[in-house]
Protein backbone atom coordinates (compact mmCIF):
# COMPACT_ATOMS: atom_id res chain seq x y z
CA UNK A 1 0.00 0.00 0.00
CA UNK A 2 1.17 3.48 -0.87
CA UNK A 3 1.05 6.20 1.84
CA UNK A 4 0.04 9.54 0.69
CA UNK A 5 3.10 11.67 0.60
CA UNK A 6 4.49 13.48 3.90
CA UNK A 7 3.59 17.00 4.78
CA UNK A 8 5.88 19.78 4.32
CA UNK A 9 5.99 23.37 5.73
CA UNK A 10 6.68 25.85 2.83
CA UNK A 11 5.89 30.04 3.31
CA UNK A 12 3.35 31.63 1.68
CA UNK A 13 4.18 35.36 0.09
CA UNK A 14 2.90 36.61 3.22
CA UNK A 15 5.30 34.90 5.38
CA UNK A 16 2.82 32.46 6.71
CA UNK A 17 4.19 28.84 7.26
CA UNK A 18 1.23 26.54 5.39
CA UNK A 19 1.50 22.56 5.10
CA UNK A 20 1.41 21.77 1.51
CA UNK A 21 2.27 18.29 -0.20
CA UNK A 22 5.41 17.46 -1.46
CA UNK A 23 4.06 17.54 -5.27
CA UNK A 24 2.92 20.98 -4.61
CA UNK A 25 5.92 22.04 -2.77
CA UNK A 26 8.09 21.47 -5.66
CA UNK A 27 5.91 22.84 -8.02
CA UNK A 28 5.98 25.96 -6.25
CA UNK A 29 9.76 25.63 -5.90
CA UNK A 30 9.82 25.60 -9.76
CA UNK A 31 7.89 28.38 -10.08
CA UNK A 32 10.44 30.17 -8.01
CA UNK A 33 13.32 28.93 -9.53
CA UNK A 34 12.57 29.50 -13.07
CA UNK A 35 11.16 28.87 -16.44
CA UNK A 36 13.41 28.02 -19.35
CA UNK A 37 11.76 28.16 -23.23
CA UNK A 38 12.31 28.82 -26.38
CA UNK A 39 10.63 31.55 -28.79
CA UNK A 40 10.93 32.96 -32.07
CA UNK A 41 11.28 36.82 -31.78
CA UNK A 42 9.90 39.13 -34.43
CA UNK A 43 11.56 41.95 -35.85
CA UNK A 44 9.91 45.54 -37.31
CA UNK A 45 12.30 47.72 -39.34
CA UNK A 46 15.28 44.83 -39.60
CA UNK A 47 16.82 44.95 -43.22
CA UNK A 48 17.13 41.67 -44.71
CA UNK A 49 18.99 40.70 -47.70
CA UNK A 50 18.63 37.69 -48.69
CA UNK A 51 20.40 37.39 -51.51
CA UNK A 52 21.44 33.76 -52.28
CA UNK A 53 21.28 32.63 -48.37
CA UNK A 54 18.60 33.34 -45.90
CA UNK A 55 17.95 34.05 -42.68
CA UNK A 56 16.48 32.77 -39.14
CA UNK A 57 15.34 33.46 -36.01
CA UNK A 58 15.62 31.99 -32.93
CA UNK A 59 15.25 33.06 -29.23
CA UNK A 60 15.47 31.66 -25.74
CA UNK A 61 14.57 33.01 -22.37
CA UNK A 62 15.02 31.74 -18.85
CA UNK A 63 12.47 33.48 -15.93
CA UNK A 64 13.46 33.17 -12.78
CA UNK A 65 10.98 35.34 -9.90
CA UNK A 66 10.61 38.65 -11.66
CA UNK A 67 13.83 38.62 -13.84
CA UNK A 68 13.31 37.56 -17.45
CA UNK A 69 17.15 36.83 -19.26
CA UNK A 70 16.52 36.58 -22.89
CA UNK A 71 18.65 35.95 -26.24
CA UNK A 72 17.75 36.38 -29.41
CA UNK A 73 19.62 34.89 -32.53
CA UNK A 74 19.56 35.92 -36.26
CA UNK A 75 21.44 33.08 -38.44
CA UNK A 76 22.64 33.73 -41.76
CA UNK A 77 23.53 31.84 -44.31
CA UNK A 78 25.02 31.95 -47.93
CA UNK A 79 25.58 35.78 -48.82
CA UNK A 80 22.58 37.10 -46.51
CA UNK A 81 22.98 40.39 -44.82
CA UNK A 82 20.82 42.26 -42.03
CA UNK A 83 20.90 45.85 -41.39
CA UNK A 84 19.37 47.66 -38.37
CA UNK A 85 19.03 51.10 -37.24
CA UNK A 86 18.38 52.86 -33.94
CA UNK A 87 14.62 53.64 -32.96
CA UNK A 88 13.64 52.19 -35.71
CA UNK A 89 14.66 48.56 -35.75
CA UNK A 90 13.18 46.35 -32.83
CA UNK A 91 11.61 43.25 -31.44
CA UNK A 92 8.53 43.13 -30.81
CA UNK A 93 6.98 40.17 -28.68
CA UNK A 94 10.11 39.81 -26.15
CA UNK A 95 8.80 36.50 -23.96
CA UNK A 96 7.21 38.46 -21.14
CA UNK A 97 5.75 41.59 -20.68
CA UNK A 98 8.65 43.73 -19.18
CA UNK A 99 7.78 45.89 -15.74
CA UNK A 100 10.76 48.21 -15.88
CA UNK A 101 12.91 49.57 -18.64
CA UNK A 102 16.45 48.12 -19.24
CA UNK A 103 19.02 47.66 -21.72
CA UNK A 104 19.91 45.33 -24.13
CA UNK A 105 23.28 44.65 -26.40
CA UNK A 106 23.76 43.34 -30.13
CA UNK A 107 26.90 41.32 -31.14
CA UNK A 108 27.92 40.08 -34.36
CA UNK A 109 29.55 36.52 -34.94
CA UNK A 110 33.71 38.38 -35.04
CA UNK A 111 32.42 39.38 -31.34
CA UNK A 112 32.02 43.25 -32.42
CA UNK A 113 29.62 44.85 -30.24
CA UNK A 114 26.89 47.27 -32.12
CA UNK A 115 26.25 48.85 -28.60
CA UNK A 116 23.07 48.93 -26.18
CA UNK A 117 19.29 48.94 -27.14
CA UNK A 118 16.28 50.13 -24.89
CA UNK A 119 14.28 47.39 -23.54
CA UNK A 120 10.93 49.24 -23.18
CA UNK A 121 8.66 48.68 -19.87
CA UNK A 122 4.76 48.00 -20.30
CA UNK A 123 5.43 46.27 -23.68
CA UNK A 124 7.01 43.41 -25.40
CA UNK A 125 9.70 45.65 -27.22
CA UNK A 126 13.17 46.04 -27.40
CA UNK A 127 14.67 49.07 -29.58
CA UNK A 128 17.88 47.70 -31.17
CA UNK A 129 21.01 49.76 -31.97
CA UNK A 130 22.28 49.92 -35.39
CA UNK A 131 24.91 48.47 -37.05
CA UNK A 132 25.46 48.18 -40.94
CA UNK A 133 24.62 45.58 -43.55
CA UNK A 134 26.10 42.36 -42.23
CA UNK A 135 27.04 38.78 -43.99
CA UNK A 136 27.23 37.11 -40.44
CA UNK A 137 25.39 35.72 -37.07
CA UNK A 138 23.89 38.79 -34.69
CA UNK A 139 23.20 38.16 -31.15
CA UNK A 140 20.54 40.33 -29.17
CA UNK A 141 20.68 39.72 -25.45
CA UNK A 142 19.61 41.26 -22.45
CA UNK A 143 17.74 41.20 -19.24
CA UNK A 144 14.55 42.96 -17.47
CA UNK A 145 11.96 42.74 -14.52
CA UNK A 146 8.60 41.91 -15.13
Amino acid sequence: MISPPPVQTAVDATGTKVAVQWMQWFQTLYSFLGTEATWTPAFTGLTVAPGTGTVKYSGTYTKIGRAVFWVANITITGNATTASTVNTTQITNLPVTVGASNTCVAVNAAATSYGNGLVAAAGTVALLPTWTAYNGNVVITGWYST
